[in-house]
């Protein structure tokens, strides 16, 4: 998904916590959607800082359409932040993954 070689531990944390995302059982997903939502805004939060502009919020689209839909958001806050230049990518996914346990 990230095509810079030097974002390939990104790219892998973001595999991996998908991976173990769409393991949950349904009940640990829809308790764990809300922290999945407050990762990807707060990466939506950087990029937009990143460039200069104001923040704006996600849309809070996992109440309406369930939990797995915020791995997509966060996907997507992904990408975005890796070509803003956000660091420590890895280690923000890294420790939601572990949060999932």
């Amino acid at each position: 998904m990230i095509p810079d070689g030097a974002d390939r531990d990104v790219d892998a944390e973001l595999d991996r916590l998908t991976q173990r995302w769409h393991q949950l059982p349904l009940g640990q997903a829809v308790s764990a959607a809300e922290v999945v939502f407050a990762a990807a805004q707060a990466l939506a939060d950087a990029t937009a800082r990143a460039h200069g502009i104001p923040g704006m919020p996600l849309p809070r689209v996992h109440e309406r359409d369930g939990p797995a839909i915020v791995m997509d958001q966060l996907s997507v806050t992904v990408f975005d932040a890796t070509q803003a230049g956000v660091t420590d990518l890895a280690d923000v996914l890294r420790r939601l993954r572990a949060d999932l346990r």
